[in-house]
């Protein structure tokens, strides 16, 4: 679980926070499973409601802790990864994972911006949105190796 934030122009709240962890914890019981949570320091107050709220066994990485960040390694070690749609950097690492992605965004969290490029991981069979069910779709990874391979080709370059 990859908990964004706050931006310039949204506000992650607690009661979002609240409905994020409720939802995470239905999806990690469903599956017998257990959360990886990591925050970042756009997290900011919500931080203490979600933590309040995880009640599936987890290790939950509170971004001020001054520990080492076990980002990469809970995006390497998961089965599958639910993100919070505030970060198009959190969205796009998650998805280049090859594994299941789901994308928490609630409208009063997410700019125009943020929901095509939603749309877009949706459509290409990338993501889906998070709604508390992990249904393990297979995944279309995103690879744009051959593209750029293709482009330098087209200009010549190798």
């Amino acid at each position: 679980l990859l908990v964004g934030g706050s931006t310039r122009r949204r506000r992650f709240t607690a009661d979002m926070a609240r409905e994020l962890a409720a939802l995470a914890d239905k999806a990690a019981a469903a599956r017998r499973g257990g959360l990886m949570v990591t925050t970042s320091r756009r997290t900011g107050d919500a931080v203490d409601a979600l933590a309040a709220g995880l009640h599936a066994p987890h290790r939950l990485y509170r971004w001020d802790s001054g520990e080492e960040n076990p980002y990469r390694g809970f995006l390497a070690l998961a089965d599958a990864v639910i993100v919070t749609g505030d970060s198009v950097s959190m969205c796009s690492e998650a998805c280049a994972t090859g594994k299941p992605v789901y994308i928490y965004a609630p409208p009063a969290l997410v700019t125009p911006k943020h929901a095509r490029l939603h749309e877009a991981l949706y459509a290409g069979g990338h993501a889906r949105p998070f709604t508390g069910d992990m249904d393990g779709f297979a995944v279309t990874p995103i690879s744009t190796a051959s593209e750029i391979a293709d482009a330098i080709r087209a200009r010549g370059l190798l």
